[in-house]
């Protein structure tokens, strides 16, 4: 996401972007295929070359540098989780939200009064097929954040939903690039999300976009988008026997799961890129008071 708005900052407002690489990450192609590159820079570079005119926008997971008091220029922070740090820098100018569960946050824990601009997805009709066309009670299992709850998470599910799901579980879906994740996800009729805790989700509402039946936890920030039995079937952490319930009672029910699917798939067309930049591009006119190209 933080790629994009740089692509919004550059053809509305005239910044020339910058990326910058923390440690020694690398850009794995394969799996992130952009448009356009940027230059890329370290933090310590970063930190030399920035100046007054300059805006940087980063994720609250760099709060450990404290750039909000020690670098210059306007900094803005899209706050996309609640827990990839653990102390937000609090001295940044503007802050944003990625969900309305993350604006809550914010307000709660810091006093800060943020606008909740979501994320995106593009629907990919590659990789799209018919619904019924599927396996009967096929199971995309999607397992992120700490390892030992997941997996716990999972057999306790698979203990209780016995033989009446057949699960497909790609234990490194996240190394996949997008359109070969969504590939897999759309060959299955559900996708089971046991991911604890998110600040928004992105990968459970790209199933609903290839029409796969989201099944799991609302992992917080999910809730942004799931309406529990009319777009997905969902329930708070930590009540996995809540979710096998719901795993069971939709493999019986076929019309029902499939009409989850359905409105699911209309829900992930409401988050459409044109939505999201047009979101960023009026934040940053009236809110950051950054001059559109055009007005020059």
């Amino acid at each position: 996401m933080a790629y994009q708005l740089g692509r919004i900052l550059e053809s509305g407002f005239g910044y020339q972007p910058v990326a910058v690489r923390v440690g020694a990450e690398v850009w794995d192609k394969t799996k992130h295929r952009y448009e356009q590159e940027f230059p890329i820079v370290s933090v310590q570079d970063m930190e030399a070359i920035i100046r007054k005119d300059d805006l940087l926008v980063a994720n609250p997971s760099f709060s450990r540098h404290m750039f909000g008091i020690r670098i210059p220029g306007k900094k803005i922070s899209y706050v996309q989780h609640f827990n990839s740090f653990s102390l937000l820098d609090g001295r940044f100018d503007h802050y944003v939200a990625c969900s309305k569960f993350v604006q809550n946050f914010l307000l709660s824990t810091y006093g800060i009064s943020a606008p909740a601009i979501p994320p995106y997805v593009e629907a990919d009709t590659a990789v799209r097929s018919p619904w019924t066309d599927r396996a009967a009670n096929s199971v995309f299992t999607y397992l992120k954040g700490p390892h030992n709850i997941a997996t716990l998470f999972f057999d306790r599910l698979k203990e209780i939903v016995g033989a009446r799901a057949q699960f497909v579980h790609t234990v490194n879906a996240m190394t996949l690039s997008r359109h070969d994740l969504l590939e897999k996800i759309a060959e299955c009729r559900f996708f089971l999300s046991l991911s604890p805790a998110e600040g928004f989700g992105l990968v459970p509402l790209e199933a609903m976009s290839v029409g796969t039946a989201v099944v799991g936890l609302d992992s917080f920030g999910g809730r942004q988008y799931f309406r529990h039995m009319e777009n997905c079937a969902v329930a708070s952490y930590p009540n996995i026997e809540e979710v096998a319930a719901h795993l069971i009672m939709l493999c019986q029910q076929t019309k029902t799961a499939m009409a989850i699917a359905e409105r699911g798939q209309e829900t992930a067309g409401q988050y459409t890129y044109q939505r999201y930049s047009d979101a960023w591009t009026s934040y940053f006119t009236r809110t950051v008071g950054l001059l559109p190209i055009s007005s020059y």
